[in-house]
């Protein structure tokens, strides 16, 4: 059986799975071999797990279902751990910091991302995109950036063009 926990607090988050599976013969006494326990997880639990990192327990039992034999519960293990990244950006003007864009000439879009649940040292790239608010359509402007994490929490800036006189009166969101 296999349940995901917090890593920090190791507070059980609710999901679990579970496997049945028989061994093959011993060689030279041992009995070995790989097992996959696939555990469901909901939106509603994905949503609670954003921003954590999430380490899986296992426990293996004997065929009757309730004698247990092994238990693997460690919340430092990194090849047990998942990070599941939350963000949420703010998007201002570069030129002064305020929400409004000059359309006389071309302007940048200062799309700053922070988050949390990242792997630090592993190298993501993130893409803004900037919408139409009114219409939800995209407008096709986007800015991308890529990074390499220190921390697993912090923010990073994707900076967005917005050519000369293309979104006169709209109000848009990233």
């Amino acid at each position: 059986k296999g349940r995901v926990v917090d890593s920090s607090t190791e507070d059980d988050l609710g999901p679990t799975g579970q496997t049945t599976f028989t061994t093959g013969a011993a060689v030279n006494g041992e009995i070995s071999g790989t097992v996959t326990v696939t555990i469901p997880v909901t939106s509603a639990q994905q949503a609670a797990m954003a921003g954590k990192q999430v380490v899986v327990y296992e426990d293996l039992y004997a065929a009757d279902g309730s004698t247990q034999i092994y238990q693997h519960e460690n919340p430092s293990d990194a090849s047990q751990t998942i990070y599941v990244p939350a963000i949420g950006t703010t998007a201002t003007d570069q030129a002064d910091g305020d929400k409004f864009i000059d359309t006389t000439t071309d302007s940048v879009v200062k799309d700053t991302v922070s988050y949390t649940g990242l792997q630090p040292g592993k190298q993501y790239t993130l893409t803004g995109t900037l919408y139409d608010k009114a219409t939800g359509k995209s407008t096709a402007q986007t800015g991308t950036t890529t990074f390499t994490p220190a921390k697993s929490s912090g923010s990073v800036v994707v900076s967005i063009t917005v050519p000369k006189g293309t979104q006169v009166g709209k109000a848009l969101v990233a």
